[in-house]
């Protein structure tokens, strides 16, 4: 008769270690989603640099233009260029710091998950079953452990 609560409080375990690890994948779907994000911000980056570059390049180049016009239209172009690097700098930054923090919440409910296992567990078999579950999700890069 004691058996039947420890089975069902074992059940439980099992599919909060599953609900765990459905939230590990949907955490490196999330992941993966913004260093795609990331890699855009940064070609937009080096585009934009390579935009500035050209201005800047054509700004001394047109020396004998007429300089007011030439001029004020250029500054004006440099200060939109810098103002869209700085915005895509600064969003870069955000994406990288959601990604660490992401990756922090990924760490920790992997710790969890993996704490759990020798309460949920009453055999070595399933122990086993459940670390090599585990390391399979390591060796998928799903769990993307960082520092």
């Amino acid at each position: 008769m004691m058996e039947l609560p420890v089975q069902q409080e074992n059940a439980f375990d099992v599919k909060e270690f599953e609900s765990n690890r459905q939230k590990l994948h949907e955490m490196q779907r999330h992941i993966d989603v913004l260093t795609a994000n990331l890699k855009h911000l940064e070609n937009d980056n080096a585009e934009l640099n390579n935009a500035l570059t050209e201005v800047t390049q054509n700004r001394k180049d047109s020396l004998s233009y007429d300089h007011e016009k030439s001029d004020l239209k250029y500054r004006q172009r440099i200060e939109e260029l810098q103002q869209m690097l700085e915005e895509t700098q600064t969003s870069e930054r955000d994406h990288r710091e959601t990604e660490k923090k992401l990756q922090h919440q990924l760490r920790l409910a992997l710790e969890a998950a993996a704490s759990t296992i020798p309460q949920i567990v009453d055999n070595d078999d399933e122990m086993t079953l459940l670390q090599l579950q585990i390391s399979e999700l390591k060796d998928e890069n799903v769990i993307c452990i960082c520092e």
